[in-house]
């Protein structure tokens, strides 16, 4: 069931935040003052480079329900950004969430696709797991069996390219979570627009950009990255990384023989060769640096990288058109409850040089669109 109707206001609060997990407070904070439903469950419309519902490897599902441990648990946790989202599922809160990516985002593959899988807490860990093969859980280990689970809550997630409007029209109805009078919650992160992969940045910076590109080619371009929905073979994305690993432990031929497996027939030998032969081009005092590097980041190299994508060169004023015509796309009837808009450039991920610009761009286009008079800006980034 969608949250309960409300009186519309003119007024919108809009919580900005630096890590995104700290929208979750602010989600929390507008449940309290009613601003949000707390008994029937709301749905989210997610902007953002990356999904963020990531089960945590560390955090014990209860604390889901204990809103103060849950916070200073995602602020520890290494990987407490991509975290948040679930918490709020299993607690009963989220009826869906409508995760609006573009085309250099990896996971989750499908340009417009729904998936409907369960979270619970895992009888013999205590941690929350979901019920979901995707390569995304796969690679994270976040699956397991559903017989395993206590207390399963549904998760309902639309996954939708947005590149430009008439992607966005090729819309799933929305209906059944939106209605004329619900309330439900507008969250963007500004790497939705322009997004660094930290670690792809580093590897740039220290051992050039044909590297890095080669790099990433080898680690977004795994066949089982490319398909839709849930995977048959659950110890793919294991055997893919220690296949890796075996690549730059062992180096050009005799390591390249199994990585090249993971691949299309055609493509593989091209892929995992180009790497090794921009390896092989580093002066020796380096190469060994490279290969320690590259290999301690197996895991995470596969995160979204916009700009080395054809035609991703970042202009505000495109961008601006491009969120204005997707929030129009989406045909949501009316303003939402609350907005959180997470800046992300402590972890690297939106660029600092871009994201005052950014930030007032978003706020500009959600007055804008939904003709809001009034709006509290909340600064919870200090």
């Amino acid at each position: 069931m969608p949250g309960r109707k409300r009186p519309r206001t003119s007024a919108i609060l809009i919580h900005v935040v630096e890590d995104h997990n700290d929208a979750l407070p602010a989600i929390h904070s507008a449940m309290k003052k009613k601003l949000l439903p707390f008994d029937t469950k709301f749905p989210i419309v997610h902007f953002d480079a990356h999904p963020d519902l990531s089960p945590s490897p560390s955090i014990p599902a209860a604390l889901s329900f204990c809103p103060r441990e849950l916070y200073e648990a995602l602020d520890e946790s290494i990987g407490g950004i991509a975290e948040w989202l679930l918490p709020l599922f299993y607690a009963g809160h989220l009826s869906s969430c409508v995760w609006v990516k573009r085309r250099w985002c990896g996971q989750f593959v499908g340009s417009h696709s729904l998936r409907e899988f369960f979270v619970g807490e895992e009888k013999d860990s205590g941690l929350l797991k979901v019920t979901s093969k995707e390569g995304y859980y796969i690679e994270d280990g976040g699956f397991t069996d559903p017989t395993k689970l206590n207390n399963p809550q549904r998760v309902r997630l639309l996954v939708k390219n947005a590149d430009n409007q008439q992607q966005i029209e090729q819309q799933i109805d929305l209906e059944c979570d939106f209605g004329q009078n619900y309330d439900y919650v507008l969250d963007v992160c500004l790497d939705y627009f322009f997004c660094n992969n930290p670690f792809i940045v580093e590897i740039e910076k220290r051992f050039g950009r044909p590297l890095a590109m080669a790099v990433y080619e080898v680690a977004i371009s795994p066949n089982y990255r490319k398909i839709v929905g849930d995977l048959e073979d659950v110890g793919v994305a294991e055997a893919f990384f220690a296949a890796f690993r075996d690549c730059l432990e062992s180096e050009f031929e005799v390591g390249q023989i199994r990585l090249i497996e993971f691949y299309a027939e055609t493509s593989g030998p091209k892929i995992v060769g180009k790497m090794m032969q921009e390896f092989a081009s580093l002066p020796l005092e380096i190469r060994g640096k490279a290969f320690a590097e590259v290999l301690e980041a197996v895991e995470v190299l596969a995160l979204p990288h916009s700009s080395y994508y054809k035609n991703s060169i970042f202009n505000l004023n495109e961008e601006r058109v491009l969120f204005k015509s997707v929030l129009n796309g989406l045909k949501l009837s009316h303003p939402p409850s609350v907005v959180t808009i997470a800046r992300s450039t402590e972890d690297d991920f939106t660029p600092k040089v871009a994201v005052e610009e950014l930030q007032q761009m978003v706020i500009s286009v959600i007055r804008d669109t939904f003709k809001i008079s009034t709006f509290d800006i909340v600064n919870d980034t200090t």
